[in-house]
């Protein structure tokens, strides 16, 4: 699959995610997002590369933001960026009163100086899990999910 089809793709894939919240699981409530404050770390199953998102109070403003860093995104590379570099950032927001989280977020690609290209804005769904203190996307027929892992407690306010 080609770099355009893979971000041609990502909004369908999104949207599918939503789909599937109907038919997910209840687990137990989100009491409060400062419980998603930390380091979560996993592996994208559609490339393999090592996923590590950041969520806490980065702008110091009393809201949760995070930011997305991938070993290397599939949809990022071309010519002028061989290493497929890029970032997602932006808030963390209750999607519904259980521990559905909706990121708004912002998806930019880098070339080697550093320069963006491809930015894309969309929503990415992800359930916590307190008992088991991940964070899991929704799987879908196209998509086979992963898992995010807390590694580090920080950036509590």
């Amino acid at each position: 699959m080609n770099r355009l089809t893979r971000i041609r793709l990502a909004p369908v894939v999104f949207v599918a995610f939503m789909a599937s919240l109907a038919a997910m699981p209840a687990f137990a409530k989100l009491e409060n997002l400062d419980s998603l404050v930390g380091l979560w770390e996993g592996v994208d199953t559609l490339d393999g590369s090592t996923i590590r998102v950041a969520i806490g109070d980065i702008e110091r403003d009393r809201r949760l933001e995070f930011r997305w860093q991938e070993s290397f995104f599939s949809g990022c590379f071309n010519e002028s960026n061989p290493q497929g570099r890029g970032l997602i950032a932006g808030t963390v927001e209750r999607l519904n009163p259980d521990d559905v989280v909706l990121a708004a977020t912002r998806f930019v690609c880098y070339d080697n100086d550093g320069n963006e290209f491809d930015a894309d804005t969309f929503t990415v769904d992800l359930i916590y899990s307190p008992e088991a203190d991940t964070l899991t996307s929704p799987t879908t027929a196209e998509f086979p999910g992963f898992i995010l892992y807390r590694t580090s407690l920080s950036g509590r306010y």
